[in-house]
């Protein structure tokens, strides 16, 4: 089944989906959780149009408190937000080595 999420984005929606959005809900009255609004990689494919990004990840959010995801029991941030998640991807990308992904491509 396609869920449509916003004028721009269309989002397939699976059973394994369905069940972690409601074990979230059930898991929010135990623990503080920390919902990512990943968005990084709709920049890199949108970028001549940013309102559309902007719009899905408002939709997302929505999405989220729809379903019943309390924003005062979690923390829901957007992913392209926090400037540490940027530089950590930085170091990583250092660390591995286009030899090393060429070794490995057969493991995986």
């Amino acid at each position: 089944m396609a869920l449509k999420i916003s004028s721009c984005f269309f989002v397939r929606v699976t059973t394994r989906d369905i069940f972690s959005l409601k074990k979230r809900v059930e898991l929010q009255n135990k623990y503080t959780q920390y919902v990512l609004i990943a968005d990084m990689q709709a920049l890199t494919d949108n970028a001549g149009n940013p309102k559309k990004v902007h719009d899905n990840v408002l939709e997302v959010a929505l999405d989220y408190l729809a379903v019943g995801l309390d924003p005062t029991r979690n923390v829901i941030f957007i992913q392209s937000l926090v400037p540490e998640l940027a530089e950590l991807t930085m170091y990583y990308l250092n660390l591995v080595t286009l030899a090393r992904l060429q070794r490995n491509r057969g493991r995986f």
